[in-house]
């Protein structure tokens, strides 16, 4: 036997389904949300400020690492991509400027940076990241 019910009935019922649903994906969207730092600072070196370098922040046992240049005033920054944790921090000279096709001419890249800062196994610099903003003022002596 076939029982047939309000109208009403039925499109409360459709309603509610709707709602939870909704309620159920907006949860899920709304779960933890990944905890992430920023860096800045100055690279200097015998008190002079030290532009086009590359610094790299690398976490190299997690896989992560991030790089930003300096400008004319030796200023760096990473935005808030990193994750929080301890980085090894190390320094390699820009890659040159193109030159325009059959100028002939080429720019070498020249460092005055001490060798040991351009590794990761080597460079002394290390920094422990937290969430937030993060100052890493970065002076070469020699």
């Amino acid at each position: 036997m076939l029982t047939l019910e309000p109208r009403s009935s039925v499109v409360s019922r459709i309603a509610i389904g709707s709602v939870l649903s909704c309620v159920i994906f907006l949860a899920i969207g709304c779960g933890p949300t990944v905890k992430t730092g920023s860096v800045s600072g100055t690279v200097t070196q015998s008190g002079q400020f030290v532009s086009n370098v590359d610094v790299t922040f690398s976490m190299m046992n997690q896989g992560i690492a991030a790089t930003a240049r300096t400008d004319t005033a030796g200023a760096y920054e990473i935005p808030n991509i990193l994750t929080p944790g301890h980085y090894s921090v190390f320094l390699t000279p820009a890659p040159p400027e193109p030159t325009a096709p059959g100028s002939g001419k080429s720019v070498p890249v020249t460092t005055t940076l001490p060798a040991l800062y351009a590794l990761s196994n080597t460079t002394p610099l290390q920094c422990d990241v937290v969430q937030g903003s993060n100052l890493f003022p970065i002076v070469i002596e020699k």
